[in-house]
């Protein structure tokens, strides 16, 4: 049984579609095509994964986890000391999105792991990567500002 969403997330428009599994579909294709573009590239399964876990990486830790607020005028500021991880279903821990959202990183790890053979070398290069996109999504770190960065 679907859950209706609450009236603030239906008035947040900056998160609503995130709830969508279609949009997670769509967030896997994008990666996974930037994944089949580096093949067409002749970069190796290796570095391939590698890179896209790194653009992951940078691209989602700076729009869920850095950039704060919305783009949309009509909010009236409420949302403008969030993230857009803190915004996601009005901040409730382990919904099918934030859980989505916290698997795909540790598969993508998995892939880059594998195809480089499980080597320590390329393990060093991605688990940084990993964590950084892990750890502020853990609860712990909600609404955390460490050392007062992005406060």
């Amino acid at each position: 049984m679907k859950k209706s969403p609450s009236i603030p997330q239906l008035l947040n428009k900056n998160v609503q579609f995130i709830a969508n599994p279609i949009c997670w579909v769509f967030y896997a294709f994008l990666f996974f095509a930037v994944r089949v573009i580096l093949a067409g590239m002749g970069i190796s399964t290796a570095a391939a994964w590698t890179l896209v876990n790194f653009i992951h990486g940078a691209v989602s830790f700076s729009v869920f986890h850095w950039i704060k607020g919305t783009p949309f005028i009509d909010d009236h500021g409420a949302y403008s000391t969030q993230t857009f991880w803190e915004q996601i279903d009005e901040s409730a821990m382990f919904d099918w999105a934030r859980k989505f959202l916290t698997i795909f990183p540790i598969f993508l790890l998995y892939l880059a792991l594998d195809s480089g053979k499980w080597e320590l070398a390329v393990a060093w290069i991605n688990l940084p990567v990993t964590a950084l996109v892990l750890i502020p999504k853990l609860p712990f770190m909600h609404g955390v500002r460490i050392f007062g960065i992005n406060s």
